[in-house]
């Protein structure tokens, strides 16, 4: 039995390394969109984003179960996590060594040597971004924050000065992006690695543990496949319909929002997602109310004002992030893809806590399974009659029969104290911040001033009349 020795931080400090960390790799991913828009044609990027769809679809057969898995039982298995650590690294090997033997059996096929090397390239790929995403997981968990933070760092740093060495050095193009995604991955795993695994030696390989990852996580490599067709199979059939130029097109607004507005989703989920795991865990439902239903009310305060705000200034935003020929569809595209995130966040970054606390995975699995079926054929239907904007319809009509179909479901798992008049104070708020943008004197002005007034007007309005409700719950997850 092996104890853990790691110092609590406390909760403030988290949240400090996490929301600093998160801006920092938000702005770098936000900067390799415009500096790689700008030096690569739509094709070759399109190419890139196709490859790193191939590796997604590795990670989501092989890799993302055992994560989840691993994320799920910490706080059950939190005074053996020496052992805990182990038995989850030893699954982790055993699907590296199941991945590279099928890797071999395609190197012997009779298949071109192009595929053989575009497979052998996804691989080494998907290892690489395994690991990490791993990694981050076991840092956070075992509050190893200032690791977590730097590694972070580190992989989107070295992304964009690897890409910009290779293309604009060794004038590599696509290949060079997609060295630079390999080695961005590589140089974090190393930097974290060590600090991850030295617990494992002080460990024992736990078969009930094992059996525990396996009997939760291993059903939901359905459910991951269903998320990947629904994610990445409009890049598919763009690519199949239309060419890699248009998913380039495509893939560079859509990357765009979701690094908008997903990141900080993300930073929010780290912060609550492991103390909602722990107070179901230990049956303090007063504290899982309370952390629920504050995680409902900052999507609610903060996601759909900067939605709206994406979706209101979606030109100015264009220019700046993207490169001029990526910007045709722009204008149809970023309001689409703002509403799709918005659903698709509040989805997976709320909605989803109740099937994953309760154990009811098949839920999910259903929802998504149905999605993906919906997805394939309006992609297939849409993509040839309205072009790359059917791409983008086909998704959001998607996301949003997903939306709906988890909102009914999991009210049945997890009752919360959520309160409309929040919900009406956003829309009054956000009515008033508008206006306030298109007074006479105030809409002439940078659209840069024109955001900077949109968000302080919202915000003073907000801790003026709607903060007294999310205070209480604040004080007590903070506490």
């Amino acid at each position: 039995m092996n104890a853990p020795s790691i110092q609590l931080k406390p909760k403030s400090q988290r949240s400090y390394i996490y929301l600093v960390s998160k801006i920092a790799a938000a702005f770098l991913n936000l900067l390799s969109i415009a500096l790689f828009t700008r030096i690569l044609d739509v094709q070759l990027y399109g190419n890139y984003l196709l490859y790193s769809s191939y590796v997604t679809l590795i990670c989501s057969l092989l890799f993302w179960w055992h994560r989840l898995s691993v994320y799920r039982y910490y706080h059950k298995y939190e005074k053996y996590s020496n052992s805990y650590l182990k038995t989850s690294i030893y699954i982790y090997v055993a699907i590296i060594i199941i991945l590279f033997i099928s890797g071999s059996i395609i190197y012997i096929s009779p298949l071109s040597h192009s595929i053989k090397l575009l497979v052998g390239v996804c691989i080494v790929g998907a290892v690489l971004k395994s690991n990490f995403d791993l990694n981050q997981h076991l840092l956070n968990i075992s509050r190893q924050d200032s690791v977590f933070g730097i590694n972070v760092i580190i992989r989107s740093l070295a992304f964009i000065l690897a890409g910009v060495i290779f293309i604009s050095y060794f004038n590599l193009k696509e290949s060079g992006l997609i060295a630079a995604f390999i080695l961005s991955f590589l140089l974090a795993s190393l930097y974290s690695t060590h600090t991850i695994y030295k617990g494992c030696l002080q460990g024992d390989f736990r078969r009930d543990i094992a059996h525990k990852f396996i009997s939760y996580g291993f059903p939901m490599i359905g459910l991951f496949i269903f998320d990947y067709i629904i994610t990445f199979f409009d890049r598919l059939s763009l690519a199949y319909f239309m060419g890699s130029s248009t998913v380039g097109m495509y893939g560079a607004n859509f990357d765009l929002i979701k690094q908008i507005l997903l990141f900080l989703m993300i930073i929010q989920s780290f912060i609550l997602y492991p103390q909602i795991n722990k107070a179901y865990e230990t049956g303090d439902n007063k504290q899982l109310n309370k952390l629920l239903t504050f995680n409902l009310n900052i999507f609610l305060t903060v996601f759909i004002p900067l939605s709206l705000m994406v979706i209101y200034f979606n030109q100015f935003i264009s220019e700046i992030f993207i490169g001029d020929k990526f910007t045709e569809y722009s204008p149809q595209l970023i309001p689409l893809f703002a509403v799709m995130f918005f659903i698709w966040g509040t989805k997976i970054y709320h909605f989803d806590y109740y099937f994953q606390l309760k154990e009811k995975t098949h839920y999910p699995m259903l929802i998504l399974g149905l999605g993906s079926m919906l997805n394939i054929g309006f992609n297939i239907l849409l993509i040839p009659k309205y072009g790359i904007l059917g791409a983008a319809y086909a998704t959001i009509i998607v996301y949003f029969v997903i939306f709906i179909l988890s909102v009914m479901i999991s009210k049945k798992l997890i009752k919360i104290d959520f309160k409309l008049s929040i919900l009406i104070k956003v829309v009054i708020f956000l009515s008033l911040s508008i206006a306030a943008v298109n007074l006479p004197l105030i809409s002439e002005l940078n659209a840069i001033f024109k955001i900077m007034i949109f968000l302080a007007a919202y915000s003073l309005l907000t801790l003026k009349y709607n903060f007294k409700e999310l205070k209480p719950h604040l004080k007590s997850i903070y506490n």
